[in-house]
């Protein structure tokens, strides 16, 4: 059963904040858990090497908190490239963040790309950007445009910020929507896996509100 509590607080530039508090994990939209490449998750910036994939768990174990994915100390700042094995549509997402005001404060949503770093990744147009809220418990589930959101290949996330500290910690993230048979191609990419330091900041205007409700 889901409990609408949340409403588009912000608009415009694609960035939204659309989100329902949810008390039962799998109502609506099918779990792309199965459809996702996990042996190609890549995320850079990470505390540990091929710690990308710790976060996609099945709902009962979303909670596990010795098989997290963190940043690099004192540069709360991640980027997350998620394959799939087949095309999919995203309708909505679930993220619990860290405690102690180390969960993200905001994601920038990139489809099909396969050049996003830190190089390019501030300069880049998301497709959709959320305001996302401290969740501890995967309660809240944010909604995508979901035409924007068709035949999906890859799925980039960029993290920019966290709420307080100069950590950010991610617990769970799961992805909802629909899967197809229809096969992705291949793509071999290399990544930045650390920001440089010129184009590793955080600007004045991502600073987000924690109290959404």
């Amino acid at each position: 059963r889901r409990v609408h509590g949340g409403t588009m607080s912000r608009h415009g530039a694609g960035f939204c904040s659309c989100h329902e508090v949810v008390q039962d994990s799998d109502n609506g939209g099918q779990n792309l858990l199965p459809f996702i490449d996990t042996t190609n998750v890549a995320a850079l910036n990470e505390n540990i090497p091929n710690s990308g994939v710790n976060i996609f768990k099945p709902w009962d174990e979303r909670l596990d908190y010795e098989r997290i994915l963190e940043s690099s100390d004192d540069d709360p700042e991640l980027i997350l490239h998620i394959p799939f094995k087949s095309l999919v549509k995203l309708t909505s997402f679930i993220i619990i963040g860290g405690s102690d005001g180390t969960a993200p404060s905001s994601a920038r949503l990139f489809t099909n790309r396969d050049d996003v770093d830190f190089s390019t990744v501030h300069d880049m147009v998301p497709v959709q950007e959320f305001e996302l809220v401290e969740d501890l418990f995967g309660s809240v589930e944010y909604t995508t445009r979901v035409s924007k959101f068709q035949n999906i290949s890859s799925l980039t996330i960029h993290f920019p910020a966290v709420f307080a500290g100069d950590r950010m910690r991610l617990v769970h993230l799961s992805l909802k929507g629909e899967g197809t048979q229809l096969k992705r191609q291949a793509v071999s990419t290399t990544y930045e896996s650390r920001p440089q330091l010129s184009d590793h900041s955080v600007r004045g205007d991502q600073h987000v509100p924690q109290n959404m409700f």
